[in-house]
């Protein structure tokens, strides 16, 4: 899948990790002046209790000479989902069910026919919520549309997704106040969406429709303050009917359009009732409406049709009636709702005179949100676990219920990249194993800012990112889907998309830099010749090259470009010879060395050059289960083992700050933690960055000041983390941009 931002963002110059920058020493005078006001500031923070301000972040203060303040947060994290209404859940013309929710971002559920996919649809921050689905399948060409109303909780803006059989396309309806809250979705016989919804700025009932050039929106309601829980509908001449709950009074009330204008009525204005509403029209165009009575903490009923309505008590066993559903077999009613005594999900049905109660699910806390629809005799609902912080979703008719778990909680935040930008701020890759796809994240100096990149087919594994000189994001990636080498970049408005090279099973292992005019050039391995390859692209297009075929190697390649713009240096495993090799470009062809073959060395190596464009490298050395490190002195690689304690040394990332001090995070596998070493002049200072299963996948940058900037994968909370850090030695906070290099 594809998506299209209609936003246009622009992005800062830029610091790149993988080209040897330019750092301005700093006087003697300048340095104390900067570490005396890094002092202020972190008694500030030390004083007040709290770090950083504009997004929450866990701090570690640590007492040891040396040892870094590190803050951290989560950056991107799926089964972030609340508020989903009872249109959640809709069923596509092969049967297929699909199923919409957010929060934190706009998420899409669907099953294949042998499992759940999800991908995200919007992956703008605080989006998602209120999500209303609608769907259509077209026969010739056949297609399926699908088309959410969600709300959009950074800007208070009611939005709309829009998929054509092909790509995304997001596009903000409303903006003018807080508006897009209890949204509810219907198309009419030309398949134009109409959407009803909140404007909490002004207590209205609102309603937007497309009209086939523009979205055209209405104020239907503006008595007081309604408009909450609304649920539409369009009747057999396309005429929408929506329920709502009036705030000021306590009551449900009703609107319907009659061709020329909106007929409102209140349904039920006893006691308190009229939240969680759901409507549904039969074949003879009558309402039936499920609503929660908050007085009685019951489930209410409603049906009629202009001035004639009948209301009934269902179910007041309890506390029972919160996050109703209702869908029709015919003119017969069918209501999911929750039993909020029991922690349970309900079902019930009409049978003549008679309302048949049943529960479905009453594992663990289960049954909010609830969406039900009724298709060929059965019927299925989709609602919330908030045990498991995961959707349900339930089948059958009866007695016979199938339950199942779609995962809404999964992996985020595997095979990161970091890069700063010129103004020291981070941007990053990362896949999100739950949609397989790629994305990218970066903070603007207030926020984060998520994007889905690629999700067509299963894509973002080996992700690497750099910058070009306008601050725009380059990313190479691997797709598994087809076995290619993928390259994306931002243009600005849109992300760009091109296959690198689709010579067979390629791509594993990616690591780009641009070049001296910003061409990509990206190092991979190819996996059907067991080889490393070197790609890149100039005006003619992309161009692909073999380094070495000695054996099987090109595993856990990196990239670092020399100062000249031109001659990139590449650090691998040679799985042949259990070895660590170097390839770099010279003048006119590749030169291949071997760096380290004592013992099991080169897995998860890191590359970087220092101001003479001499390589240093870390790597892991897997018989011992250390972390090494080499660096060129102009005649051989000088090795050193930086950490031998326990089984460290995996997922290494290496970083040479102004004055070629090395600086390298890594996993610590017997303590799944993530750590962190530098060199102090004569020793390596180690410490944890951050524990309780966390730091695989984990990516160094260092910004102008030499501080490190980390990010990884949270295992626990399946989540991506960033962490930033500043030094403190001899009691002072201290920026290390002298320390002797090794």
């Amino acid at each position: 899948m594809k998506c299209i931002q209609r936003k246009s963002e622009s992005l800062p110059s830029v610091v790149n990790r993988r080209q040897r920058p330019y750092h301005p020493s700093f006087s003697r005078a300048a340095r104390g002046l900067l570490v005396l006001a890094a002092t202020i500031l972190l008694l500030g923070m030390v004083t007040s209790g709290a770090v950083g301000g504009a997004q929450p972040r866990g701090v570690s203060f640590t007492a040891s000479i040396g040892d870094v303040v590190w803050e951290t947060e989560i950056i991107d994290q799926t089964g972030k989902f609340e508020n989903m209404t009872d249109r959640s859940l809709q069923f596509d013309g092969d049967g297929k069910p699909h199923i919409v929710f957010g929060g934190d971002h706009l998420y899409h559920a669907y099953w294949d026919g042998s499992r759940w996919q999800m991908d995200t649809v919007d992956g703008a921050t605080g989006v998602g919520q209120y999500a209303s689905l609608a769907i259509v399948t077209t026969t010739s060409p056949k297609r399926t549309y699908l088309h959410i109303s969600y709300y959009d909780a950074t800007n208070g803006d009611l939005k709309y997704a829009y998929w054509d059989g092909s790509q995304w396309t997001i596009t903000t309806i409303d903006s003018n106040g807080d508006v897009g809250k209890h949204t509810s979705i219907a198309l009419d016989k030309n398949r134009n969406p109409r959407i009803s919804y909140y404007n909490a700025t002004e207590g209205d009932l609102k309603y937007a429709y497309w009209s086939g050039s523009q979205w055209i929106t209405e104020t239907v309601d503006e008595s007081r303050d309604v408009g909450a829980y609304t649920s539409l509908a369009l009747d057999s001449n396309g005429n929408p009917h929506i329920s709502y709950y009036d705030i000021s009074n306590a009551a449900l009330k009703y609107a319907r359009w009659t061709g020329s204008q909106w007929v409102i009525r209140t349904i039920d204005g006893k006691d308190s009732v009229g939240q969680h509403s759901s409507l549904a029209i039969d074949s003879n165009n009558k309402i039936h409406i499920s609503y929660y009575d908050a007085t009685n903490d019951a489930l209410k009923y409603a049906t009629g049709s202009g001035d004639s309505w009948n209301t009934e008590t269902i179910d007041s066993s309890g506390r029972v009636g919160k996050f109703t559903s209702i869908g029709l077999s015919g003119t017969t009613p069918h209501i999911s709702y929750f039993d909020d005594l029991y922690d349970r999900l309900m079902y019930t049905t009409k049978s003549g005179a008679d309302w048949s109660v049943r529960v479905i699910d009453d594992e663990d806390q289960v049954g909010f949100y609830t969406s039900l629809v009724v298709r060929s005799g059965k019927v299925y609902i989709s609602y919330y676990d908030y045990t498991n912080q995961d959707i349900k979703f339930a089948q059958g008719s009866g007695t016979s219920w199938d339950i199942d778990s779609i995962g809404a909680v999964r992996p985020i935040g595997t095979y990161t990249d970091i890069v700063l930008d010129g103004n020291q701020r981070p941007h990053l890759c990362y896949y999100d194993e739950g949609s397989q796809e790629l994305k990218y994240a970066r903070w603007d100096g207030n926020r984060w800012i998520n994007m889905m990149v690629d999700n067509s087919g299963n894509v973002g594994k080996h992700c690497s990112i750099t910058l070009g000189s306008n601050g725009n994001p380059h990313i190479s990636y691997y797709n598994e889907s087809n076995a290619d080498l993928m390259y994306a970049f931002w243009d600005g408005s849109k992300w760009v998309r091109e296959v690198a090279d689709a010579g067979g099973k390629v791509g594993e292992y990616t690591s780009i830099v641009l070049n001296a005019n910003g061409n990509p050039y990206i190092s991979y391995r190819d996996m059907d010749n067991t080889s490393l390859k070197f790609a890149n692209r100039d005006a003619s297009g992309w161009h692909q090259t073999t380094v070495d075929n000695d054996g099987d190697v090109g595993w856990y390649t990196d990239m670092v470009m020399a100062s000249d713009g031109f001659s990139p240096h590449i650090s691998y495993y040679d799985q042949s010879n259990d070895r660590l090799k170097h390839a770099y470009w010279k003048v006119d062809r590749w030169v291949v060395e071997v760096v380290d073959s004592a013992g099991s060395p080169g897995k998860n190596s890191s590359i970087d050059l220092d101001s003479n464009n001499y390589p240093h490298i870390a790597y892991y050395e897997s018989d011992a289960g250390d972390l090494k490190y080499a660096k060129w002195n102009g005649n051989t690689f000088e090795i050193q083992t930086v950490d031998s304690t326990a089984n460290v040394g995996k997922y290494a990332s290496l970083a040479l700050n102004a004055s070629n001090v090395p600086h390298i995070s890594y996993y610590d596998t017997t303590n799944s933690v993530l750590k962190f070493a530098y060199w102090l002049g004569t020793s390596w200072h180690i410490q944890v960055v951050d524990s309780n299963d966390v730091g695989k996948y984990n990516a160094l940058a260092l910004d102008a000041q030499g501080l490190p900037h980390i990010s990884y994968y949270d295992q626990a909370n399946q989540a991506l983390k960033y962490a930033k850090g500043t030094y403190f030695v001899q009691g002072e906070l201290y920026l290390p941009l002298v320390s002797h290099a090794p």
